[in-house]
């Protein structure tokens, strides 16, 4: 369980201003609009809750679908202008699904952040990403982990991902994030 939204750095219908926290589609890119530059990155915060206290995480995988049924660049991942390499850190601030902006976007850290390869077709899902070691840092400092802010690492025009958010009408393309921990419990 968890929550995710998109934050657009556009001037172009007031984006900046606006929340995408209930939209279907997770996109991370740099583009223009009408020459215009505008700038997306997505947030995805997972419920670690259920993992007893005292609980080693041995390994953490995230899995990103493609969200081939949106109008946003055909549902096609693009790289027109170079790759569209991204990268995932760890967010450090507090944040509502339901009310962040990119002028409200949570501050994030880059520590054990991890890279990725751009796409290597249109419509690739991006799944098996290794983040067990962001997925400690947040169990180890709850009160410092907000999850993941996803974005380009070269934030460079016509550069784009496109995934589905867990708003996605087909639950099979939502953001999953599979943790595998070990717990030991003494006997007395």
């Amino acid at each position: 369980e968890g929550k995710d939204a998109m934050v657009w750095g556009g001037p172009h219908n007031d984006s900046e201003n606006r929340n995408f926290g209930s939209d279907d589609r997770l996109l991370v890119h740099a583009w223009t609009n009408s020459d215009v530059p505008d700038t997306t990155r997505s947030l995805i915060e997972f419920n670690l809750s259920s993992i007893p206290a005292g609980a080693t995480i041995i390994d953490a995988r995230l899995n990103l679908y493609n969200n081939y049924t949106t109008s946003s660049f055909g549902g096609q991942h693009s790289s027109l202008t170079g790759p569209n390499s991204s990268v995932i850190r760890r967010v450090v601030q507090e944040w509502d699904e339901t009310t962040v902006t990119w002028n409200t976007k949570p501050a994030f850290i880059s520590q054990n952040e991890v890279l990725l390869d751009p796409s290597s077709s249109p419509n690739e899902d991006f799944l098996n990403i290794d983040v067990t070691q962001l997925a400690k840092d947040m169990l180890e400092n709850p009160s410092s982990s907000f999850g993941f802010m996803v974005q380009l690492q070269a934030e460079e025009y016509s550069r784009a991902l496109v995934f589905a958010s867990s708003d996605h009408i087909d639950s099979t393309l939502h953001p999953k994030l599979v943790v595998c921990y070990s717990f030991y419990t003494p006997f007395p």
